[in-house]
């Protein structure tokens, strides 16, 4: 089933090293913020995500019910990080993964989850099904 949503599943992965999120704590907040609302705002409202898919899926052709039934899986899978990701409980077969495949545990900079907490603290755990990133879960 991965294969069939891929070419239009909205997906990614955003890191920066660890020595230049030391240096500029400020954007990671101001970053981190931008995409945790961002998140809320596809989440919460079916119009924001059929615009934003419309405004930037040019690769592949979607209907308005394929953009509705993504955005209706994204929200069952509780896919949105509404709380600045998946918490550790999400990543915990991935882990064992990586450490049967590298025999050892993948290491974590606390960087993010110190700057996600961060900006939880702020604004808010959102009232979704999304759990918080816990540092220690990790």
């Amino acid at each position: 089933e991965i294969r069939e949503l891929a070419p239009v599943q909205p997906h990614g992965v955003l890191s920066v090293r660890s020595d230049w999120a030391g240096d500029h704590p400020e954007a990671c907040r101001a970053l981190v913020r931008g995409l945790i609302l961002a998140s809320r705002q596809l989440h919460d409202d079916r119009e924001a995500f059929r615009r934003a898919v419309r405004d930037h899926v040019h690769h592949v052709r979607v209907t308005d019910e394929d953009i509705d039934s993504l955005w209706q899986r994204e929200r069952d899978a509780r896919s949105f990080a509404v709380n600045g990701g998946f918490g550790g409980e999400h990543w915990q077969g991935a882990l064992a993964m990586y450490e049967s495949l590298h025999g050892t545990k993948p290491r974590f900079g606390d960087v993010s989850l110190v700057t996600v907490g961060e900006v939880l603290r702020e604004i808010g755990l959102h009232r979704s099904h999304d759990p918080a990133p816990v540092a220690s879960s990790l």
